[in-house]
């Protein structure tokens, strides 16, 4: 019985790094795409920030760090006007701040990718590393290819 725990254990873990790897390495721009619908369906920040370029991580980690180096009246004032916790604002990083962002998303009802994501693929156009989806409503994201794997660019967004 322990040994067939066990198995299962390695089983569940052997799958989540598959599922993991799997949105992660995306072959495709569409792949990309497809990945990012679903870590935005899920609310998975870890996963959205596995999905985005290195230049989109890096200004997440610039915005973090910024708003953590505020002075604490200002922390204080970003908290009340969030209606969050001081000390939230105060761990940011790009997981965090990605959650940030779903939290905020949902209390406004206000978050442009997850609306972009929420439509089908109507065209893609492939410039070299660089992708341009646009999808139904017209919305358009753009993708880039890092060690050939396809990442999000946030952009303006």
């Amino acid at each position: 019985m322990r040994l067939l725990s066990r198995a299962a254990v390695v089983a569940l873990v052997c799958c989540a790094m598959l599922v993991a790897c799997a949105r992660s390495k995306s072959r495709s721009p569409e792949e990309a795409f497809e990945s990012l619908k679903g870590a935005y369906a899920a609310a998975d920040a870890d996963a959205v920030v596995t999905l985005l370029s290195a230049s989109s991580v890096e200004k997440l980690r610039k915005i973090s760090a910024l708003i953590a180096g505020m002075g604490e009246d200002q922390q204080k004032a970003l908290a009340a006007r969030l209606d969050i916790p001081v000390k939230r604002l105060k761990k940011l990083g790009p997981v965090e701040y990605m959650a940030l962002q779903f939290d905020l998303g949902k209390k406004l009802n206000e978050d442009a990718v997850r609306e972009a994501v929420s439509y089908k693929i109507a065209g893609v156009k492939t410039q070299g590393e660089r992708a341009v989806i646009r999808v139904e409503n017209g919305m358009e994201l753009v993708f880039v290819r890092e060690d050939q794997v396809w990442k999000f660019e946030l952009g303006d967004w």
